[in-house]
C-alpha cells in the first residue's frame, strides 16, 4: 500500500453476553463521520479512520485503523487514536451520536430482507452463529440499547493499557515485491516417502474399471438418394 496504518483493538463484547448490542453501537459511533476519530481527518492528522467490530460467542473485538503518508510517525497516530478513546471513555459517549447508530442498525437490518439472499444470511446470522430464535431478537434489544449502556461497556472494554496496537509502514522497493508466505511454502507430503501397502478398501482404484458390453448394433444403409446413414 502507499500509505501506512496505525491500529488499535480492543475487546469487545460477544454473542452471549447481554452487552452485545450496546457493543455494536459503540463500535458504531467511533467509526461515525461524526465522531472524534474521524475527526482526526480534518485537523490533518490522518489520511482517513474506521472502525471495524467482529463477533464472536464469548467474546468479540473492535479495532480502529487510522492511515499516514510515507515518512509520517505511525506511533504518533496511534496516540492520537488512543486519546481519542480515552476521551470518550473520560466524557462519555455523545446521545445523538447513539441514536444515530440505532436507527442506522435498524435500518439496516431491515433493508438486508429486501433480497432473499439477503434474508436468508439474516436468519443464518442469528439461528446458526449467534444463538438467537429470530433476527428480530437483535433489532428488539439494539432498539433497547442507551446511551448509558454504550457508556458503561465503553468504560468496561475500552482499556488503553489492554489495547494491541501495530503500525504497518510502508517502504519503497522501486519493483513489485514477491508475496511469501510464512515460513516458506507448505507442502502436505511428507518429508522422507516409503513404498507401503494400500488398504484392500483403495486397490480397486488402481485397476482398470470394467467395459460395459455394449448392445448397441449399428447398420449402413444407403438411401436412394445416394446419402449413406
Amino acid at each position: 500500500m502507499p500509505y501506512g496504518l496505525s491500529v488499535v483493538a480492543y475487546r469487545l463484547p460477544g454473542f452471549d453476553s447481554p452487552d452485545f448490542a450496546a457493543g455494536v453501537i459503540l463500535a458504531d459511533v467511533l467509526g461515525s463521520r461524526r465522531g472524534n476519530l474521524y475527526a482526526l481527518v480534518p485537523r490533518g492528522e490522518a489520511l482517513f479512520t474506521d472502525f471495524d467490530a467482529e463477533g464472536f460467542p464469548k467474546g468479540g473485538f473492535g479495532f480502529a485503523t487510522a492511515g499516514f503518508t510515507q515518512g509520517a510517525d505511525g506511533a504518533v497516530l496511534v496516540r492520537a487514536v488512543r486519546n481519542v478513546i480515552s476521551g470518550y471513555v473520560k466524557d462519555g459517549i455523545p446521545a445523538d451520536l447513539v441514536e444515530a447508530a440505532k436507527r442506522h442498525e435498524v435500518g439496516d437490518a431491515e433493508f438486508r430482507k429486501n433480497a432473499i439472499p439477503g434474508l436468508a444470511n439474516v436468519w443464518s446470522q442469528a439461528l446458526a452463529v449467534e444463538g438467537r430464535t429470530s433476527p428480530d431478537d437483535d433489532v428488539e434489544a439494539i432498539k433497547k440499547v442507551t446511551a448509558e449502556d454504550v457508556n458503561r461497556v465503553a468504560r468496561e472494554y475500552l482499556r488503553n493499557e489492554r489495547a494491541v496496537t501495530a503500525v504497518l509502514t510502508p517502504r519503497l522497493s522501486g519493483k513489485p515485491v514477491a508475496s511469501k508466505g510464512f515460513g516458506g511454502g507448505e507442502s502436505f507430503s511428507p518429508r522422507q516417502a516409503t513404498a507401503v501397502e494400500l488398504p484392500p478398501w483403495a486397490r480397486g482404484t488402481l485397476s482398470l474399471p470394467a467395459i460395459i458390453p455394449s448392445n448397441v448394433k449399428p447398420i449402413d444403409l444407403k438411401l436412394t438418394n445416394g446419402i449413406l446413414a
